[in-house]
């Protein structure tokens, strides 16, 4: 049938009733289905009920575009279209300053320490430095007054990526030994930190 993705509960997928025979694409509200709800919504994500109880879903409208979830930030990220690479970072700045604003408002600072760590990497990605550095400080500061050290040890690696990127070595260094120390406090021993311990060592090898 094409149509939005849809974003149901794992403990509500069975109320979740999709495209029946007796549905109407569109139609009038008495043939109604799940399917035709989510069709009707038109922004970039809606809230629609499913199913006949009290169960609600998140739909991701416009088009089934590709799509993935990142659970450290409860965020999802889409990749729809655009003129260019830099075209769509300046789409994702904008929509990172809207989420920033509904954060502030809610005073969400979990939501704003992900948004601003993903606003970095988007101020990255077109060379605006200045900015992205301020977004990741920013990040690095709401992850430690949450306590969410992994989370600032990712916004370190970031920070260290764009200070080699741009051939401050030293700054490099220090955000990814913080990196590294951060996460082997946290115990943490896996592919990530093994990553981060390659990345400085070809770095040294830069400063030797």
């Amino acid at each position: 049938m094409g149509g939005p993705l849809i974003v149901v509960p794992e403990s509500s997928v069975r109320a979740w009733g999709g495209c029946t025979e007796d549905g109407s694409v569109l139609g009038d509200a008495d043939g109604r289905d799940d399917y035709d709800r989510a069709c009707e919504v038109e922004d970039w994500a809606g809230v629609i009920a499913v199913g006949v109880g009290a169960v609600t879903a998140l739909v991701l409208a416009d088009e089934p575009a590709k799509t993935c979830f990142l659970p450290e930030k409860l965020l999802f990220v889409r990749w729809l279209a655009a003129d260019s690479e830099a075209a769509y970072h300046m789409q994702a700045i904008s929509h990172c300053r809207e989420a920033l604003a509904l954060q502030q408002e809610l005073e969400d600072e979990r939501g704003q320490a992900g948004t601003w760590d993903t606003l970095g990497y988007a101020y990255q990605q077109i060379g605006d430095y200045r900015n992205a550095i301020d977004c990741y400080r920013h990040s690095l500061e709401f992850n430690r007054k949450l306590g969410h050290r992994y989370n600032e040890a990712e916004t370190l690696v970031h920070l260290g990526q764009l200070h080699r990127a741009t051939g401050a070595l030293d700054a490099a260094q220090d955000a990814w030994q913080r990196a590294i120390a951060i996460l082997t406090d946290a115990g943490r021993h896996d592919t990530e930190l093994d990553r981060i311990h390659t990345m400085l060592q070809d770095l040294n090898k830069s400063l030797a």
